[in-house]
């Protein structure tokens, strides 16, 4: 046999044993072992790495910005984890503040949810891991959190901080109605206008709160006298007070005093005159010029 074919013979042998030991698998992820060869030869195999699955797990999971607590995920733009709460009265979501660490999330809404409903609360840890001075700070600043703000333009509505929805409320007489929630800011102070010309009060006290007065709202010219005056006043329109010790009618627009007059539709007129030249509401429609 010639030298030539000894050798391709050789080769022949030496890539069979090759492919059966592994030698044609993916670089990069194996490792280098040697393993004998008859005729002394030693050729290089690869074998897989041992694979951490913990930290695989973990990556993943980040990966895919999920958390196995309740309450508790995670926040694309922040790239921390976010814990939230469901909003008690409309089920909106609440953020309660980003941590790095998914644990401290998690004891965040744990904290919140044993404020909001005490023992019944479903919890990520034990409540017992939780101290009576953590749940009554917790408490303190979700009431702070969810105390509503007033409108900056209408009676009887009001927005809670974390939500985007208006909240519609009136009070006549010390007795509150909750009218509902509205996506709409307006749409909330008209259901109060509704809702205030329905209580059947004083024509003053209605007044006093409507948002958007329409003609019949007003005292009329003629039938003003047929009205009540509110419990407790001395007159029926606003701004105006019966004088005691003068036995007239006085006018006034906040502390100041526009004057004393003796028929009470007078002091009316005198107080809406100097309410409308500072924007505020008057008794009688006011004339369009």
């Amino acid at each position: 046999m010639s030298k030539m074919v000894v050798r391709r013979n050789r080769w022949a042998a030496l890539l069979a044993l090759g492919v059966s030991a592994g030698l044609l698998l993916r670089p990069g992820s194996y490792q280098t072992v040697s393993i004998a060869f008859a005729g002394g030869l030693f050729l290089p195999a690869r074998r897989p790495l041992p694979r951490d699955t913990t930290a695989r797990s973990t990556a993943t999971r980040q990966a895919q910005r999920t958390s196995t607590y309740t309450g508790v995920s995670w926040h694309d733009v922040q790239k921390l984890w976010q814990a939230h709460v469901n909003d008690p009265v409309t089920g909106d979501l609440v953020s309660l503040g980003v941590f790095a660490s998914e644990k401290d999330a998690a004891k965040a809404y744990d904290r919140s949810v044993i404020a909001l409903q005490g023992a019944a609360a479903t919890t990520n840890f034990p409540q017992a891991s939780y101290g009576r001075s953590d749940i009554a700070d917790e408490t303190k600043r979700l009431a702070d959190y969810w105390r509503p703000r007033p409108s900056s333009q209408f009676y009887g509505v009001y927005q809670t901080r974390g939500s985007d929805k208006w909240k519609a409320e009136i009070e006549v007489y010390g007795v509150k109605q909750f009218l509902g929630f509205f996506d709409d800011e307006v749409e909330a102070a008209r259901a109060v206008d509704s809702a205030v010309r329905s209580t059947g009060a004083e024509r003053a006290i209605q007044l006093d709160k409507i948002n958007f007065r329409e003609g019949s709202d007003y005292f009329d010219d003629e039938s003003w006298d047929e009205e009540r005056a509110p419990r407790g006043a001395s007159s029926r329109f606003l701004g105006v007070t019966y004088h005691q010790p003068s036995g007239k009618f006085l006018a006034r627009l906040g502390r100041r005093h526009v004057g004393l007059f003796d028929e009470e539709d007078e002091a009316a007129r005198a107080f809406d005159e100097a309410s409308l030249a500072a924007g505020g509401r008057t008794n009688f429609k006011p004339e369009t010029r």
